[in-house]
């Protein structure tokens, strides 16, 4: 039986794919919608705009990170 977590995340998926790939869109999914401290202003503010592209709300600073997270060695 699948998790109550997994399921609220996933469920666009339905039955579909397997547990272990709804599990792991699910981490990615986790870390790409957290937000993350800005290094100029010090705000949780960093946002995921694109692929590698991460901006601040507060200053609208842009920066490049990681395709998932702001932090390229987050998803291991």
């Amino acid at each position: 039986m699948i998790k109550k977590n997994i399921k609220k995340l996933c469920s666009k998926f339905g039955a579909k794919y397997g547990s272990s790939l709804r599990i792991r869109y699910m981490k990615i999914e986790k870390i790409c919608k957290k937000t993350y401290k800005c290094i100029f202003c010090n705000k949780l503010a960093i946002i995921k705009v694109s692929t590698g592209l991460w901006k601040c709300k507060k200053c609208h600073q842009q920066m490049t990170g990681g395709a998932y997270g702001f932090h390229a060695f987050e998803i291991q």
